[in-house]
């Protein structure tokens, strides 16, 4: 079972509120591009600008699944451009892991949209630790289930106030790994050289 200290001090993060994390690129063209051929998506929506301008939109419109996408830090996870927050919203893990919890793993991530976000546009999020559960044990092992809620917006120009875009629920499992039975190990047998008959 946790250590009390541990649920309280952890239970005591929740609801912490994380600043800014700001995309590098406005939403564009190429990444789009790129995205769908990796993923094999084959939408004029998407792609071709004239048919998402008739469709009402003003240029072509990011896939939905992309929205995590722009405020990726890229292959060093933590850089970001300036003006972002240098605070990990997941720094709670830091706080599990001395107490015995070594090995994460993700769980789920549920997406929800508010509005189709546009080339062009300029994104960034914002962060709060949702909750953490109680402390649960699966056939990974024992540990925390840690829930953060990440809001992004689109920046408004010109004097346009910021809009929200979308929100996204990150999961994972901080865990003690669960102890596998070792194999069953051969008795150890001498070689014995095969015996041979002679005629």
């Amino acid at each position: 079972m946790a250590e009390q200290e541990l649920v309280d001090k952890i239970q005591a993060m929740v609801g912490r509120e994380y600043g800014r994390v700001y995309a590098w690129d406005r939403v564009n063209a190429p990444m789009i591009r790129q995205w769908c051929e990796i993923m094999g998506i084959e939408n004029p929506l998407y792609t071709d600008p004239a048919f998402a301008r008739a469709q009402g939109h003003a240029d072509v419109v990011a896939p939905p699944g992309m929205l995590q996408v722009w405020g990726m830090g890229g292959l060093d996870q933590e850089n970001f451009p300036e003006g972002s927050s240098k605070e990990n919203n997941f720094e709670v893990l830091k706080v599990i892991e001395p107490y015995g919890y070594p090995a994460v793993v993700a769980v789920n991530s549920d997406l929800h949209f508010d509005r189709p976000v546009i080339a062009g546009e300029r994104l960034y999020f914002s962060s709060k630790l949702d909750s953490i559960s109680e402390e649960k044990t699966t056939p990974l092992g024992t540990g925390f289930f840690v829930t953060v809620l990440m809001t992004y917006f689109s920046q408004g120009e010109n004097g346009a106030a910021d809009e929200e875009v979308g929100r996204q629920l990150f999961r994972v499992f901080k865990f003690r790994p669960a102890q596998r039975p070792e194999a069953a190990k051969p008795a150890d047998r001498k070689a014995e050289a095969p015996k041979v008959k002679r005629p």
